[in-house]
């Protein structure tokens, strides 16, 4: 799939290739997600947040999709973040 998503992840579950969200978008809020985009895969939210409290742990891979934010991305809020651009 272009867009899929594991674990701790808010909203779920995700629509792929294209994943529209009216809100904000977590991966990691206290425990541990994964998001994953590739291909022609696309997210669009509001603000994001990897990795939201402490403790947390939260990746986004992005490998040929796109991954669009209307407000602030927020890597490692309180916990682990990982954010792959490839």
């Amino acid at each position: 799939a272009d867009v899929e998503i594991s674990g701790d992840v808010t909203p779920s579950p995700a629509t792929s290739p294209v994943w529209t969200i009216s809100g904000p978008l977590t991966v990691g809020n206290t425990g541990s997600g994964n998001l994953s985009i590739s291909g022609n895969g696309s997210v669009s939210n509001t603000s994001g947040v990897i990795a939201n409290a402490a403790g947390s742990v939260g990746s986004v891979a992005i490998s040929g999709g796109a991954w669009m934010q209307s407000s602030f991305l927020a890597v490692g809020g309180s916990g682990n973040g990982t954010l792959s651009i490839t």
